[in-house]
């Protein structure tokens, strides 16, 4: 118990230091401008369907769905960025490259599954 309550007192106070660090400001806020973006996307374009459309896509098959199984793509992104901005608070004093790294790959995904929510958009019917 004592080991998670350090951890704990660690976290506290690795997230007090890097809330007024500006780059990782940014870029977290750049990555939920994204994520939102892409929700608004999905919310615009996608109305309800009553047949299956594909919603995950691999060279030799195509996996046909529910409309609302689309949203499962910015819930992964929301998840990963969480998870991603946990652990770069929790490495932000000892090895502040992971951090960036943590954050700038938030970014990254949040980029590419915005492409992807785009390109399904458009396969399901947007022109």
């Amino acid at each position: 118990m004592n080991k998670i309550t350090k951890s704990i007192k660690d976290v506290r106070l690795n997230f007090n230091l890097i809330r007024h660090d500006k780059i990782v400001i940014m870029l977290f806020f750049t990555s939920l401008a994204i994520l939102l973006l892409g929700v608004i996307f999905l919310l615009v374009y996608i109305r309800p369907a009553a047949f299956n459309i594909p919603v995950r896509f691999n060279p030799n098959s195509r996996v046909a769905g529910k409309w609302y199984e689309l949203y499962q793509m910015p819930l992964l992104s929301f998840v990963l960025t969480f998870l991603n901005l946990i652990l770069a608070i929790k490495y932000y004093n000892s090895e502040r490259f992971i951090s960036y790294a943590l954050i700038s790959a938030s970014v990254v995904i949040n980029i590419i599954i915005f492409i992807q929510i785009y390109l399904f958009a458009y396969l399901v019917g947007i022109k």
